[in-house]
């Protein structure tokens, strides 16, 4: 249960807020685009959205709950006008949720793989350094006043992953999204060259 919990949490923030947009919208392009559209998108709503929970000092996991539920239905929404009004772009949207879900899965592995490979993949810098600023998030203690403040975007979506874990332990979820910006710049050239 703990496993499914925080794999769905980690989809909620890659993707499903993204997924919405687009479907609100209207955005059609290919499904990679999308997929990688949508992971963007979701970023940087789950950004603004932690930054205004952290400054009313509201950070916790009922937050996400609340807006992930109402994501949800408003995605089945927006799906069901889609079937009503044309079924293509209906079955390209349900490819689009898939290929988020396989995307997160693919990553999966990939982490799985690296980090019994001994590679330096996971080194200082993305772990330690950045994780500092994820744990202050997660403890509802966010850093405005420090001076070296700045873009907090990797720090708070890795602290969100930890609230849909229950945990700042386990760091796997945390760490599965990093591959992600390198494979979804290879997929977008890969998506622009087809």
């Amino acid at each position: 249960m703990f496993f499914l919990r925080s794999f769905f949490g980690l989809w909620s923030v890659s993707f499903l807020s993204g997924i919405v947009f687009l479907r609100a919208l209207r955005y059609r392009a290919s499904i990679v685009n999308e997929i990688f559209v949508s992971f963007a998108l979701s970023l940087g709503f789950n950004y603004i959205f932690t930054y205004l929970l952290g400054v009313l000092g509201w950070i916790n996991l009922i937050p996400y709950l609340l807006l992930t539920i109402f994501l949800i239905v408003f995605l089945i929404f927006l799906l069901l006008q889609e079937k009503r009004k044309n079924d293509l772009d209906f079955y390209q949207s349900l490819w689009v949720i898939i290929g988020s879900f396989i995307v997160l899965c693919f990553l999966w592995f990939l982490n799985q793989w690296v980090s019994k490979s001994g590679s330096i993949a996971w080194g200082w810098d993305d772990l330690f350094g950045w994780n500092d600023w994820a744990l202050s998030w997660y403890k509802n203690k966010p850093v405005f006043s420090q001076v070296n403040f700045y873009g907090q975007l990797l720090p708070i979506t890795w602290a969100v992953s930890y609230l849909w874990s229950g945990t700042e332990v386990i760091q796997f979820f945390s760490r599965s999204l990093m591959p992600l910006f390198f494979f979804g710049i290879l997929g977008m050239g890969f998506d622009y060259w087809i």
